[in-house]
């Protein structure tokens, strides 16, 4: 047993290495070895699992938090990680059931409101998903999970402007979160700041030039800002002023209203039309 033993720890040593590492799979194949010879090693049971989840292989990793939750249901790491494999599987009435058994043990455990939230969000109960990410930012106000996560649904439900201030308030606190820059650009387009948005995601490119639908955004919004500023010069083309009268001044220029009641930007400046009066 002594030298089982020996090998065991040996084994552990080599496969937390890896899996701090980021070397899943050859960490795999020590932590069944241990299991083989100790089924009942629950915590390395654990780290299999979560590294199965990792590599891409939920269902393998959810066999493995089930063994656990069977002899500790109380456990809230497995049950959180089974929340979201299966919210990550399209499943969000089950990722909703895990994370409810986390918040019947603790329900100040802010990580799982804002999971729920996003899992009724996803099922198209927006007023729902408020609530919960309400919940977690009542326990932790500079939660900046649950912020961005209340701007998210709020979009969605077509509250633009106040998504925003949530984008805003998450970019306060972690000036870094690349989705809530993201999301506020998105917004502003909405919403016709074409400037502001382009703004944002060139934050967002330089943060990651590898971020997904990043570069295409940055197309869309230069070749939206190319028309309007075409269209803004067809409208500023050369007329025939038929009653001077009729020209007025702003701050940015003059505007000319012609007899059929539309008003035309005129090109010359306020120098040469005050020479032009005199």
């Amino acid at each position: 047993m002594e030298k089982n033993d020996k090998t065991q720890d040996e084994w552990l040593e080599t496969a937390e290495k890896l899996f701090y590492q980021s070397k899943f799979e050859e960490a795999i194949i020590y932590f069944n070895n241990i299991l083989e010879l100790n089924p009942n090693n629950l915590d390395v049971l654990y780290f299999k699992s979560k590294s199965l989840e990792i590599i891409g292989k939920p269902h393998d990793a959810l066999e493995g938090y089930n063994k656990i939750l069977s002899v500790t249901p109380n456990n809230e790491d497995p049950l959180f990680d089974c929340g979201i494999i299966w919210h990550n599987l399209g499943d969000y009435q089950k990722a909703v059931e895990f994370y409810n058994k986390i918040l019947a043990i603790n329900p100040q455990n802010k990580e799982a409101w804002y999971r729920k939230g996003m899992s009724v969000g996803a099922m198209g109960r927006f007023n729902e998903a408020i609530r919960f990410h309400e919940e977690a930012i009542r326990i932790d106000p500079l939660f900046v999970q649950a912020l961005f996560g209340k701007g998210m649904t709020l979009e969605l439900m077509g509250n633009i402007k106040e998504a925003i201030h949530f984008y805003e308030k998450t970019i306060e606190i972690d000036p870094r979160f690349i989705h809530a820059w993201y999301r506020k650009g998105v917004a502003l387009q909405l919403l016709g700041d074409l400037n502001g948005a382009f703004k944002c995601m060139e934050k967002v490119n330089k943060m990651d030039p590898y971020f997904e639908d990043v570069k295409q955004q940055l197309e869309l919004l230069k070749d939206l800002t190319i028309r309007g500023s075409e269209i803004e010069e067809q409208q500023r083309i050369p007329i025939i002023i038929k009653d001077p009268s009729k020209i007025k001044e702003r701050d940015d220029g003059f505007i000319y209203e012609d007899e059929n009641g539309k008003f035309w930007k005129l090109l010359f400046d306020k120098k040469l039309e005050l020479s032009e009066k005199k």
